[in-house]
């Protein structure tokens, strides 16, 4: 399992256009955290098992990573550049496909937007409980209520766009990699594009 500091260093390059360096879009540290909590709930909906092993928190302006928190607070609201030495162990090739289905999924929504959605999501409401709207809190989100609701998100996603269920596919690739029959049409390959 990747750190956290993986993940967010691979969604912090997401955002970046090697082409044209000067169109690149660095994402502030409220945009970043809100995109690790959908990175998180991916995995935990596709694969059953965390991203990454940090617990996320449901604090006042919606769910937040603690070390990701303190490593970029000192910046305010300017975009984070990505580490020229990449922290820890690459992210994998299905670690970075659900990386990139949160980034492609939510990458395009500004910070406030990003953080009224997540504040509006299951996983953050169960966790802050009766708690008023501005008082501070440090209840950790529920990785079961973050699976349930993202699994759901994702084949509602699909039946929107009249597509297969999507976590099908996530498994037979798992029944695959582990020797397990699989039928060929059962393999989707997810491009990155």
């Amino acid at each position: 399992m990747p750190s956290v500091r993986a993940v967010a260093d691979f969604l912090l390059r997401c955002g970046i256009d090697a082409d044209s360096p000067e169109q690149s879009d660095l994402l502030s540290p409220l945009r970043l955290q809100k995109l690790l909590y959908y990175a998180q709930g991916y995995a935990l909906a596709v694969t059953g098992r965390p991203l990454f092993d940090e617990p996320i928190r449901a604090w006042r302006c919606g769910p937040v990573v603690e070390s990701i928190y303190h490593a970029h607070k000192h910046i305010g609201a300017q975009g984070i550049a990505p580490d020229p030495m990449p922290p820890g162990d690459p992210l994998d090739r299905r670690e970075q496909d659900i990386a990139w289905m949160a980034w492609k999924e939510y990458g395009q929504y500004s910070a406030s937007r990003l953080q009224a959605m997540t504040r509006s999501e299951p996983a953050w409401l169960e966790a802050r409980g009766t708690m008023p709207p501005g008082e501070k809190g440090n209840a950790e989100l529920s990785p079961e209520t973050l699976a349930c609701f993202f699994r759901e998100r994702l084949r509602a996603m699909a039946r929107e766009k009249n597509l297969p269920d999507p976590l099908a596919d996530w498994q037979a690739d798992e029944d695959f990699a582990a020797g397990r029959s699989v039928p060929l049409s059962a393999l989707r390959i997810r491009a990155r594009a």
